[in-house]
């Protein structure tokens, strides 16, 4: 156990060694080939013996908070930096093993037998904070590029049969780690307040972060979205609930984790290589999840299970991926204009149960959505005239926000649908 002191110095030293390793991988590697290049290897081969005990640093609750997201960084810089060459094993596998997946395997053990309430708070932050990491190492792997890529593809997986049907069996090397929580229901969106919304909002969440890094080769991505994609939909279709939109058609009711992957899909990856057929499966269930906010779900919170800040994260990810999918398949989305524009308004109007500041972002978003309606290709002013003047009102209440942001945003979009003449 590290001593007071011990703590303190790590509070120091932590911050610098990530700062330092951030922005020194380049070099570092380059004096490995010149007359110095013993010394820089001997360097970078500490930073190897290191990654176990920073990895047990990173998920210890008895560390600083911010000495521990720096443990976390430097583990991210020595991963996808600091590796020489393909001979070894990635330095992931090790950290995952020794560490990160019996963590997630004994809290996904707790939380199990809790299929209708929330467990120990200790056990579903142990489940947070280990997912949170193992998504770390797999993003890691995955700038690395070369064999380590092949990490992230197994992480994610991992991920994603866990949010689509409660279990996975994970195995590394000759071990094999098996979550099974197909005991708690996959709860759907119009429920995101009540438990186990925490579970799915984490692993779900994990993926988004191993999708979002911008870094390695430009296949891995592709590979991952790729097989979340049918994950998501098998999850949805075993599901399903319809409702009549509109244009008299249905759209499916998808569970929350499966409804937080897709979205996360749509924003991060290139939907180029995502089939016709299935961005439209898409659109649907993002369509479905923005019209669950008309019921005001966070409303009814009661056993505070998410906090203010996860539901509008959620919030604020489906808004997000609904404006990508206007850019991306406006025909599909002009179908779903019933469902969307009412919808975002709804989102636009919210309070009482926040803060003033906290719903700013999704509002601009919610704006910005507004104002793309009005410029889909094949658009027209008479199938827009039934919803401008709920629009046009609603907006100007806004004038007066005391978010110049907000003003501004609502100035814009108003002005854009009164030319809809």
């Amino acid at each position: 156990p590290l001593s007071e002191w011990d703590n303190v110095k790590l509070d120091v030293a932590l911050p610098l060694l990530s700062a330092a390793l951030s922005t020194t991988g380049d070099s570092f590697l380059k004096k490995t080939k010149t007359t110095d290049g013993a010394d820089t290897k001997s360097l970078i081969d500490l930073l190897h013996t290191m990654v176990d005990d920073l990895t047990r640093y990173s998920l210890s609750r008895d560390n600083d908070l911010r000495a521990r997201s720096a443990a976390a960084s430097c583990l991210h810089s020595i991963i996808s930096d600091y590796q020489l060459d393909d001979s070894h094993e990635c330095l992931s596998i090790g950290a995952l093993m020794h560490t990160v997946l019996p963590s997630i395997v004994t809290a996904a053990k707790s939380i199990a037998k809790f299929p209708d309430n929330a467990p120990d708070e200790n056990q579903l932050i142990q489940f947070k904070d280990s997912t949170n990491l193992a998504s770390l190492l797999a993003s890691a792997a995955a700038c690395r590029g070369k064999s380590s890529t092949r990490i992230a593809d197994i992480i994610s997986k991992f991920f994603v049969e866990i949010t689509c049907t409660g279990k996975s069996e994970l195995s590394l090397k000759n071990d094999t780690y098996t979550v099974d929580l197909s005991g708690i229901n996959c709860i759907n969106v119009k429920e995101w307040a009540n438990w186990p919304a925490p579970v799915f909002l984490s692993m779900s969440s994990a993926l988004g972060s191993i999708l979002s890094v911008q870094h390695g080769g430009p296949f891995w991505r592709q590979r991952i979205s790729h097989m979340a994609t049918k994950y998501v939909i098998e999850a949805c279709s075993d599901n399903k609930e319809t409702v009549a939109s509109n244009t008299g058609g249905t759209v499916a009711a998808p569970p929350l984790g499966p409804l937080i992957i897709a979205c996360h899909i749509l924003c991060s990856c290139k939907v180029a290589s995502i089939s016709k057929p299935t961005l439209h499966e898409l659109a649907s269930i993002v369509t479905w999840g923005l019209s669950s906010c008309s019921a005001h779900p966070w409303e009814n919170n009661n056993n505070e299970t998410l906090s203010e800040t996860d539901i509008v994260s959620v919030i604020e990810l489906i808004i997000a991926a609904t404006s990508k999918l206007m850019a991306v398949s406006p025909d599909k989305m002009q179908e779903y204009l019933p469902i969307i524009i009412p919808n975002l308004l709804t989102i636009y109007s919210a309070g009482g149960y926040f803060g003033d500041d906290i719903l700013v972002p999704a509002k601009l978003i919610a704006l910005q959505c507004l104002m793309n309606v009005t410029t889909l290709p094949n658009v027209t002013k008479k199938s827009l005239a039934a919803f401008k003047p709920a629009v046009v009102a609603l907006l100007a209440e806004g004038l007066d926000n005391p978010s110049s942001l907000l003003r501004h945003a609502a100035v814009d979009a108003r002005l854009s649908w009164i030319v809809q003449q």
